[in-house]
């Protein structure tokens, strides 16, 4: 009865069933690949069952001798097969995660760039700014010396507009003087 618990302590347990992932068809690249490779590895499982007596994958236990220090051949083919399934899980995730460098390089890289452009836009933001104002500036002086024209221009033709009275009144005063109004 002992044994029996030695050796149940020692067994890794690998259930074949759902590994929890949906396949609603809106995962990521990573979830694909996985699923993927449990699909694959599923095959695997069945054609092994189908030949058995062919061994493939990490070898365990070829030195020793078959019922030494516990462990039966079953113990055995079961972490055998466990582990060949882990490393058939884990290197999907590791091409991933050498992609996944890769592409926080690129972002870092494009990061960088958009905000030098960030700092270069803002610069000539401001240029363009500072140049607005100052001509809405030049307008407001212009918007005054405009108002001081037209300004000028109406007592310009308010004189112009006395001037030709002034001139009528001189020519009926001749013209009376002429005409004498001496009876």
């Amino acid at each position: 009865m002992a044994s029996d618990e030695d050796e149940d302590e020692g067994t890794l347990v690998v259930e074949k069933g759902d590994s929890g992932f949906s396949a609603k068809g809106n995962e990521g690249k990573l979830v694909r690949d996985i699923l993927d490779t449990k699909d694959e590895l599923n095959k695997g499982q069945e054609e092994e069952k189908v030949g058995e007596s062919k061994e493939t994958g990490i070898l365990l236990g070829r030195g020793r001798k078959k019922k030494e220090d516990g462990y039966k051949k079953e113990d055995i083919q079961v972490l055998r097969e466990s582990i060949q399934m882990l490393c058939q899980t884990t290197n999907p995730l590791a091409k991933c995660m050498d992609q996944l460098q890769e592409d926080m390089e690129n972002m870092h890289k494009e990061l960088t760039f958009w905000a030098t452009e960030k700092k270069t836009f803002t610069v000539r933001h401001r240029e363009e700014e500072r140049a607005t104002i100052d001509e809405l500036q030049q307008m407001g002086s212009l918007q005054e010396v405009d108002d001081e024209i037209l300004a000028a221009r109406d007592r310009t033709n308010s004189i112009k507009a006395q001037i030709l009275r002034n001139d009528e009144t001189i020519e009926r005063l001749l013209s009376l003087v002429v005409t004498g109004s001496g009876k």
